[in-house]
Order: structure tokens, then C-alpha cells, then sequence
């Protein structure tokens, strides 16, 4: 089953829709330390069997078929390949993890392997380092390039003549932190030009593993999520026809209906705070295979406070889903401060804490069993809130403070 308004029209060869543009990729995060890593969120949708390959080796600065080539192969390459059996849609974040060791190097979606020459990995270097995406008949027979990212200017490893332009298609965080080993994307949206955005970024440097010290940014940890999950646009029947939220009581009244459906095992129904972060809050039974019109209802007793987006996901019963583009629903009632708050007793230096509101809403304070104030870090996202503090073994309370109410939680460490 497919949703109407997801329905694309296929009307060029499979050739055409495996090449790529410039910026049709663009990085989102990059990890110098221990097992290196990066990640690259997908701008349009990358079609069923495209493949993209990636490298640290420099370019020598000359145009492709004029001498264009890699400065020597003795860095690594690496090969992807979108093998889901189905076009991935615009906006998905895919992360690579421990690219420098053959045996623990994973992605989160699609298929990353090695390629033979060089020395077969890509080692990300803290200092004066440039990452290529690009496509060819080979590793070393590059035919266009897609993006790059550098810590440290493209001056060790050139975009000339590579048709790639700093600050659209390639990124450079060095001037945020020339040589930083940590570099994630924060995003406020998935526009070229917010990743383009320096602003938006966040680093970490410095002596040892920064990856996973539990201080922001860590890697993977804070690589952003994007906008889409890991999956493919099918190409079965569509027959979503309707998909809305209304009022009820101070609920929020769910509605969707099926003009037919094909192989549809179950709904989902996710709520998201900022649009980009989704909580899932319910699940109804699809019903196989109709061609009559199918109406379905779910209710959300604890709407968020101000503005909740909601999202539909049907799945079949072979595994395959589909995503319902947002709907909004207003909350304008007073809402009481709930919260979750784990792990308590804290074990490392990372608190969680989930709202039944939006956190921007929230001022948070932490402070010790004499009532002194405890510096932390805090990172936003959507209902939730991540605080990240050095504390000794302790008694603590934490404070959450909104325009109409307080609440104290008390810390064990």
C-alpha cells in the first residue's frame, strides 16, 4: 500500500535516476576519534540501486577526463549502494560508524562495503581533512562529484574543478574550530543553507576520545535524525484519502480513511513536539485487503501543550511502510508540568528528561544538597531535554520552572 500524495511518476531510465547533482547529499556530522564516522543527510530522493562512493584521498585540481584524478591512492575509499529495493526519500540522515576498521564498520540504512586499493578504509584525520562523495565507473574513475566536508579548508584536499562550491554543496567547519575531531549539524531546518550555515553546527575538540565523553556533541549520539526514517517510497496502490485532527473535549481526535488497501497490517501514530522528533502514542489494525472505503479513529488524551504534529505510518505485512506527510493540532488549554526523569539514580554525567510540553517552554536549574547552583550543558529536543554534568556522588535537586508552575525532583548520585 502507498500513500496518493507519495506517488511518483517514473518517467526516466533507471541510468538517468541513479546519477546524482551537486548537493543532492550534503554532510550532517563527521568523528575524527577512535572508530571514525560521518554522516549525510539525502536532499531528493536517492533512487533504488544508486551508488555513491566516498574517499579521503585528495583531488589534483584538474576537470574529470582532462586529467582529473586522486593525488595517489593510498587513503581509502569506500562504496554505498541504496539496496532497500526502493527509492529513499529526501531527508534521511544515514550515519557511517567505524570506518577505519574493516571489521566494525556499519551505515544505518543501505550497504557500505570496502573498496579494493588503497588502504582500504577511510581514516578521518583531526587535522587537515577532506571528505568527497562522488559517482563513477570506479572507485578511481570518477564521473561527478555530489559534496565534501572539511575540518580545515579545502587547501590540503582542492574542490577545483570538481564543480563543488565551498558554502553550497561542500562544507567547512574549520573556521568554527580548525582541526575539531567532533562535528554534528543542529538543525533548525534541512535547508542547504541552514547546513551550509556555520551557526549551526556544533564542535568538539581536544585531547582523548570526544565521540563519547557525554559531552556534547557526541558521535553518533547527536547526529540529527532528519525528517524521514530509513525506508523506500513504494510503489504499490495508493489509497490514503484523508488524514485530519480535531477537538474533542480537550482530546485530540485522530481521524484517517482508506479508499482501498492491499497487504496493510497496521497503522502507527507518532506525535512530534517541533516536527522533526516523533514519539509514538498509538497503534490501530489495518485491514489486510479492501476495496472499500476503510475509516479509522484514535484519540490522544495528553495532546501536548501549544502546537502537536502528528504523523500517520502504515506498515504491510511484509515489513514495507509509508509515511503520511504532518497535521497540526492547537492546544490552547492550561497544561499541569508532568514529567520522566532518568536515570535517577544517575550513573554517568547524562540526565534525561521527557515533558509532556515542549521544552523550550521549561527553565531548568541543578543544584546541590547545600542549594548551590550546578553548572551543566543542556541540549533541546522537542519534549525532551538532556542535561550534561559533571557531578560527584551526591544528593541533587533538579528544578523545572514554566510560566505557571514549579516542580523539584530529587537526584542520586
Amino acid at each position: 500500500m502507498k500513500f496518493s500524495l507519495l506517488l511518483i511518476s517514473l518517467t526516466t531510465t533507471l541510468m538517468s535516476l541513479s546519477q546524482l547533482n551537486l548537493g543532492d547529499i550534503l554532510f550532517v556530522g563527521w568523528y575524527g576519534d577512535n572508530l571514525d564516522g560521518f554522516a549525510f543527510v539525502t536532499m531528493t530522493t536517492i533512487p533504488d540501486g544508486t551508488e555513491i562512493y566516498f574517499t579521503d584521498n585528495e583531488w589534483n585540481g584538474s576537470a574529470i577526463g582532462s586529467g582529473g584524478g586522486w593525488d595517489g591512492t593510498t587513503e581509502g575509499f569506500m562504496h554505498w549502494t541504496n539496496n532497500l529495493g526502493g527509492d529513499i526519500p529526501a531527508g534521511v540522515v544515514i550515519t557511517f560508524e567505524g570506518i577505519d576498521v574493516p571489521a566494525s564498520q556499519t551505515t544505518s540504512c543501505g550497504q557500505l562495503s570496502l573498496v579494493s586499493g588503497g588502504n582500504g578504509t577511510i581514516r578521518v584525520n583531526a587535522s587537515n581533512e577532506v571528505i568527497y562523495a562522488y559517482q563513477g565507473t570506479s572507485a578511481t574513475n570518477v564521473t561527478n562529484f555530489v559534496s565534501a566536508i572539511a575540518n580545515d579548508g579545502f587547501g590540503n584536499g582542492t574542490i577545483t574543478n570538481t564543480g563543488l562550491t565551498a558554502g553550497v554543496d561542500a562544507f567547512n567547519f574549520g573556521s568554527i574550530d580548525a582541526d575539531a575531531d567532533v562535528a554534528v549539524y543542529v538543525p533548525g531546518d534541512y535547508s542547504a543553507a541552514s547546513i551550509m550555515n556555520t551557526s549551526n553546527w556544533s564542535v568538539q575538540d581536544g585531547s582523548g576520545d570526544q565521540g563519547q565523553d557525554g559531552i556534547g556533541p557526541d558521535f553518533p549520539d547527536d547526529v540529527p535524525g532528519g525528517t524521514e526514517p530509513c525506508g523506500i517510497i513504494s510503489t504499490l496502490p495508493v489509497e490514503l484519502i484523508d488524514f485530519s485532527v480535531i477537538n474533542q473535549n480537550g482530546y485530540a481526535q485522530l481521524n484517517w480513511m482508506t479508499a482501498s488497501e492491499i497487504n496493510n497490517d497496521y497503522f502507527e501514530v507518532y506525535r512530534s513536539a517541533d516536527g522533526l522528533n516523533l514519539e509514538l502514542i498509538g497503534k490501530v489494525e489495518g485491514s489486510g485487503n479492501s476495496t472499500v472505503q476503510k475509516e479509522y479513529r484514535l484519540y490522544d488524551y495528553m495532546p501536548l501543550e501549544g502546537t502537536s504534529y502528528y504523523r500517520l505510518k502504515q506498515v504491510d505485512f511484509d515489513g514495507k511502510f509509508e509515511w503520511s506527510d504532518y497535521i497540526s493540532f492547537q492546544n490552547d488549554e492550561e497544561v499541569d508540568l508532568e514529567f520522566t526523569v532518568y536515570p535517577n539514580p544517575v550513573l554517568g554525567n547524562s540526565i534525561q528528561v521527557k515533558l509532556n510540553q515542549n521544552a523550550s517552554k521549561i527553565m531548568v536549574e541543578l543544584v546541590d544538597s547545600r542549594g548551590a547552583l550546578v553548572p551543566f550543558l543542556s541540549r533541546l529536543q522537542g519534549n525532551q531535554i538532556t542535561i550534561e554534568a559533571n557531578l560527584s556522588n551526591g544528593i541533587y535537586f533538579l528544578h523545572l520552572l514554566s510560566e505557571d508552575e514549579s516542580k523539584v525532583i530529587k537526584l542520586v548520585k
